[in-house]
């Protein structure tokens, strides 16, 4: 797999090399689709708005990944994701606990 940003990539090395903090949260997105996914928004569960698009400009194709760290430093495990693939269309990922799984993937 294409890893996104090559800086997005390294942040798990990063953290290994650094104390784990209580709050610490990142998550992998996989793209195990057969189209491109041109905006992610993430949340916290119970929002009434979503964050900045993820991507800014960039689409992730197929067969790649992108890590982010949506910067919670309050302990929040919960999140709701939206996704914009290519063609317009959306979907939506409801209470997802990245405290429990640092890998999401997104299939057809």
């Amino acid at each position: 797999m294409k890893a996104m940003s090559v800086a997005l990539s390294l942040l798990p090395l990063f953290a290994q090399s650094q104390p784990a903090f209580a709050y610490e949260r990142w998550l992998r997105i996989h793209n195990e689709s057969s189209f491109s996914v041109c905006e992610i928004y993430i949340s916290h569960v119970g929002t009434n708005r979503w964050g900045a698009d993820l991507l800014g400009y960039d689409c992730l194709p197929p067969d790649s990944y992108i890590v982010v760290d949506p910067g919670w430093q309050q302990g929040y495990c919960m999140m709701d994701m939206l996704f914009v693939w290519s063609d317009g269309t959306t979907s939506v990922r409801q209470r997802y606990n990245i405290c429990e799984g640092t890998d999401y993937y997104l299939t057809d």
